[in-house]
């Protein structure tokens, strides 16, 4: 067999090929119950009526083919997002202290209890913004 021959056998449907022996599904694929109500609080009521060409893959086989470093990665990028997410609403939290005891000790630049108090709060806030910039550091650069 010439090699013009062998390569025109490869394109054309004149040997049984791999894909043949898989099991294709031809129907269409409707999305169940619990998809069409996720795809209607997300806004993307186009989708509900909508049939699928294929079956969506499950979320868990995106990681088939990862290394258990992949999944390592990112089960840090998820713990570290998770933290700083937390420092958004602490962050609220602090700042309403110290509205609170500029408030209450409103007395003068004098005052010791609004230094001491007031330092406490300012040293944390500072301290969640180092942590802020390591954490996310971490997450855009590493992982």
């Amino acid at each position: 067999m010439s090699n013009s021959k062998r390569k025109s056998s490869i394109f054309t449907q004149d040997e049984p090929s791999q894909a043949s022996s898989i099991d294709v599904n031809e129907e269409e694929y409707e999305p169940s119950g619990l998809e069409k109500w996720v795809n209607i609080l997300l806004c993307r009521g186009d989708l509900v009526k909508e049939k699928l060409d294929a079956r969506p893959i499950p979320f868990t086989s995106l990681f088939d083919y990862g290394s258990r470093f992949d999944k390592f990665l990112v089960v840090i990028g998820i713990v570290l997002s998770i933290l700083s997410g937390i420092t958004q609403p602490l962050t609220m939290l602090l700042s309403g202290k110290m509205v609170n005891i500029l408030l209450l000790n409103g007395d003068g630049v004098d005052n010791e209890n609004l230094w001491r108090q007031g330092y406490t709060i300012v040293i944390i806030e500072a301290a969640m913004g180092v942590f802020l910039v390591i954490t996310t550091y971490i997450q855009k650069e590493l992982i």
